[in-house]
This record gives C-alpha cells, structure tokens and sequence, in this order.
C-alpha cells in the first residue's frame, strides 16, 4: 500500500485497512468516477498552479505538495468538459436572459408611451429562461429558494406584456403609473437574475487528488470528493464504448449499485 495508516481527505478517511477493493469517489461535471485508494496520497484544496509552456495534453501546470513540484492534471481538459465558469457563463448564460428581458421592458416602455410594435412573449413559459427554470435542478438549496422567488417575478413580468398590448390610455397618470409598476417588477427579476448568476458562478468547486503511481507524484483536479467506499463489482468496459485510455473500467458502488467510471492512475506517468 502506498497510503499512510490513517490520512485525513479533507473530511473523508482512509486508513491502513482500505484494500484494492476501495476507492475514492469523486465528481466531474455531471459524471461519478473513482480512483482506487492504492494510489490516493492526500485530497488538497486548490493549490497555486504555475502554467507551462507546451505543456502535455491535460496538464494545466506544475504545483507544489509539501515542497514537492508535481505535474497537475486537469480531468476536465482530459475528458473534454467546459470548465464551470465556462458552462454557467455560455451555456446557462444567464446574462442572455437578463439582456433579452431588458429589451423587452424597453418595447413595453415604447409602445406604452408612443404605441411602438410589441415582439414580446406574454408567455413565462415560452421564453428560454422559463424554459431553464422549469427544467433546471440542484441540490443546492440556495439555488432552489432562488429560481422559486424568481418564478412568480418571472410570470408577473411577463404579464405586462399582456396588460401593455391593450393599454390605451391618454391619461399621463395612468400611464406613469402603469410604467412605475413595470420597472419595479423588471428591477427586481434583474436584481434576483444578478444574484443566481453569482451563486451559480461561487458553486464552481475544484480539489485537488494526490496520487503516488510508480513512486512518482502528480495531480489530478477534480469538482468534488463525495465519499470512500467499496465497488465489490468492476466490469471492463467493451472496445467500442472506450473514448480515452484513462478510462477502461466502470464499478458499481456498493451502497447503492450506481456506476462510477475507475480512473486508470497508472495511464498518469
């Protein structure tokens, strides 16, 4: 065994006892994968990394365990994820939906007061962000509370196209009023939009996994270490399923039967 009799993963355990039959979980992106603990040294916070010219494919640079610089690889690069800011900043995009709603609450401003055309869609659940927020999910229970306080603001927007499209009014009070009322409810959906933004972009999580393999040292980072446990079941995955060498097994956990992609420690050095 390469592991020490009794190392602390941050808050997860291993000791001496942890045989080839126990591994490290951990997530990437949306997937479950594993590492066998034979080869785990320590789980890290993240860790000051200095980048490399020509760097080899996945490796994001050089940092530095107890005085010792190691090469630190980066699973999403390897396996072609986007980073987390790169999946809430292009592909949640919450920005879109805060310019798309902008501008529709200017057309609601222009056709009140000057019966300019309207291309707004009364629907809260036509549009994209009503889309996403139906669809979205989390465990995250900041986020839930948000996209439910959001929800009603959402909805409550987009009625004012409805109340806009037969608003005729020549009276400058009504209208003042009406217009008032509108931009109290955008500047509040674009206050709590502002605000998921921000808590999506903070759930970015990066740890960094130890691994002694052939008694050299490297890095892999890694979202999140979830737990260590036994896969009592590891299956070779067939030829044509296999997309790059560091992946050829697949387990099935023992507490609850799901897969966990096995990391191939040794493909490292």
């Amino acid at each position: 065994m390469v592991m020490a009799d009794n190392i602390d993963l941050l808050n997860l355990k291993i000791t001496s006892e942890s045989g080839d039959d126990r591994y490290v979980i951990f997530t990437l992106a949306e997937g479950t994968f594993a590492v066998n603990c034979k080869y785990v040294v320590s789980i890290e916070p993240p860790a000051k990394i200095t980048e490399l010219a020509n760097a080899p494919a996945g490796v994001r640079g050089v940092g530095y365990y107890k005085d010792e610089a190691i090469n630190i690889f980066d699973l999403r690069i390897i396996f072609g994820y986007p980073t987390h800011e790169y999946y809430v900043e292009n592909e949640i995009n919450i920005g879109r939906h805060i310019t798309e709603h902008e501008n529709w609450a200017s057309e609601i401003n222009a056709h009140v007061a000057g019966g300019a055309d309207l291309s707004f869609n009364s629907d809260p659940f036509g549009c994209d962000l009503g889309k996403w927020l139906e669809s979205y999910k989390t465990d995250n229970m900041n986020i839930k509370n948000l996209i439910k306080r959001i929800g009603p603001v959402h909805e409550q927007f987009h009625k004012f196209s409805n109340r806009a499209a037969g608003f005729n009014s020549n009276n400058t009070e009504e209208t003042d009023k009406f217009l008032a009322e509108a931009q109290a409810v955008k500047n509040e959906l674009m206050r709590n939009l502002k605000e998921l933004n921000s808590i999506l972009l903070s759930q970015a999580k990066e740890l960094t996994i130890i691994l002694k393999i052939k008694d050299k040292k490297i890095g892999i980072i890694i979202d999140d270490a979830e737990s260590v446990e036994p896969m009592d079941e590891i299956q070779e995955l067939p030829p044509v399923t296999l997309v790059t060498d560091y992946i050829r097994n697949l387990g099935f956990r023992n507490k609850d039967k799901q897969i966990a992609l096995i990391i191939e420690a040794e493909m490292f050095v």
